[in-house]
């Protein structure tokens, strides 16, 4: 996911595999200080179960999932228009 959302602003660097867990606290504690570095919550979203079954949306939605990879990527780009990134 991370690749993913790097790849669509332009990023192509190497990704390092890091605990989520402190990254989020960090967030969180720079965030009550006062400064918008990065909104924990999009860290969060990092560390989601990709493989959890759609059946429950499809049916409550009338509607098919899309491919992960344009989900991350139009998940990115809502977070450039609301300054997130």
């Amino acid at each position: 996911m991370v690749k993913i959302s790097a790849r669509s602003i332009g990023l192509h660097r190497a990704i390092a595999s890091i605990p989520v867990r402190p990254i989020i606290i960090a967030l969180g504690l720079i965030k009550s200080l006062g400064f918008d570095f990065l909104a924990p919550d999009i860290v969060k979203r990092f560390s989601e179960d990709v493989t959890i079954s759609t059946d429950g949306m499809r049916e409550l939605l009338a509607g098919g999932p899309r491919r992960f990879e344009s989900g991350v990527i139009a998940a990115t780009d809502n977070w450039k228009l609301e300054g997130a990134l």
